[in-house]
């Protein structure tokens, strides 16, 4: 599959929603971001993150803040093509509760819906040593 340069540009539009889906706590907005049957394995990001399907994902999501970080933030959104599939790598930092701030990567394969594109694996992982 090759890539538009429009594919490009909503797969990035897509990855900037995810940080304001996640932090209005609005599941319309997360099903704009993930596909239905989405997996989020944030387990290299924290315990109990691994979540299969859209619900269960904004059902976690919905719990607030606390448990989840204050402010959700991405950079260096990287969309590419690989052999299974379209891919992105982008980098992660939030803003906790006790002032500290967490890096780390993303690393998602895409899905392209009827309704357009959508996240259909990410995996977060922490790329701060001292957080791991």
């Amino acid at each position: 599959m090759a890539l538009s340069t429009d594919d490009i540009v909503e797969i990035q539009q897509l990855q900037a929603l995810y940080g304001h889906a996640v932090d209005a706590e609005d599941p319309a907005l997360l099903a704009r971001v993930f596909s239905t049957d989405a997996v989020f394995d944030g387990r290299g990001a924290g315990p109990n993150s691994y979540k299969e399907g859209l619900e269960a994902i904004c059902a976690w999501f919905a719990k607030g803040k606390p448990p989840h970080p204050l402010v959700h933030s991405m950079t260096n959104v990287w969309v590419y093509e690989a052999e299974d599939g379209v891919r992105v790598k982008a980098k992660w930092f939030v803003h906790t509760h006790d002032g500290t701030f967490w890096l780390g990567d993303y690393d998602d394969l895409m899905h392209r819906t009827e309704e357009g594109w959508r996240i259909k694996h990410r995996v977060a992982t922490v790329r701060d040593p001292r957080r791991a």
